[in-house]
C-alpha cells in the first residue's frame, strides 16, 4: 500500500494527519526555524527530534544511509525520519508527512542518486547527531537548538500527542474519521 505520491515537485500525502504535517510544517512560524533550509535539505534531524519529544519517546527514529569513505564508519546518513511501530505495521513520519516503508524507499531513490538503504533503529546515530557527533558531511542541521520552538508549534497544532493522531483514517484499523486541528 502507498500513502504518498512523489515526483520532483512536492510530496502528496495521502493520510489525513500527514497532510495536515505538510501544511504546519510549510507555515512561516515552522520555516523560519530554519533559514535558508528546509525540512527535507538538512533540517530533517530537527524535525525528527521534535516528533520524538512530542511524542514524548513513543516515536522511533529511522535513517536512510548509504556507505561513506569519508567517514570514520564508513556511513553517511541522507536523511532522519520518525516511526511508528505497531505489531503489524511500520510506518515513517517527516516533512512529507505520514508513510510506509515502501512510500519512503520510492522518495529517497527519487531523492537521492548514489543508492543508500533504510536502518530501522538509528537511534545510535540520531543520538550522535543531536550532539555534533557526527561526521559534518552529513549537513544534518541542529542550529541553536531549535526542538523546543517547533515541539511548542506542534502542540499548538495539534495537542498533546497521541497515537491516535496516527491510527485514525488508516485503513487496516477500520477507521476512517477525519484527524483534524483541534
Amino acid at each position: 500500500m502507498r500513502w504518498q505520491a512523489f515526483s520532483k515537485g512536492i510530496a502528496q500525502n495521502l493520510h489525513p494527519f500527514g497532510q495536515d504535517l505538510l501544511v504546519f510544517l510549510q507555515e512561516d512560524r515552522q520555516v523560519r526555524i530554519l533559514p535558508g533550509y528546509g525540512w527535507m535539505d538538512g533540517g530533517c534531524l530537527v524535525l525528527a527530534a521534535a516528533l520524538r519529544a512530542w511524542s514524548q519517546g513513543r516515536l522511533g527514529i529511522a535513517a536512510w544511509m548509504r556507505e561513506c569513505a569519508q567517514t570514520d564508519d564508513g556511513l553517511l546518513v541522507d536523511h532522519y525520519a520518525a516511526t511508528v511501530l505497531d505489531e503489524d505495521v511500520f510506518l515513517l513520519l517527516d516533512a512529507d508527512g505520514l508513510g510506509t516503508v515502501e512510500d519512503f524507499t520510492a522518495k529517497m531513490d527519487l531523492e537521492q542518486t548514489s543508492g543508500g538503504f533504510l536502518v530501522v533503529d538509528a537511534l545510535p546515530y540520531f543520538e550522535q547527531a543531536c550532539i555534533g557527533q557526527r561526521p559534518k558531511i552529513e549537513a544534518n542541521l541542529y542550529p541553536g537548538n531549535p526542538v523546543p520552538t517547533l515541539v511548542s508549534g506542534l502542540v499548538q497544532a495539534f495537542g498533546d500527542f497521541t497515537m491516535d493522531r496516527i491510527w485514525l483514517g488508516w485503513p487496516e484499523r477500520g477507521l476512517d474519521a477525519v484527524v483534524m486541528r483541534p
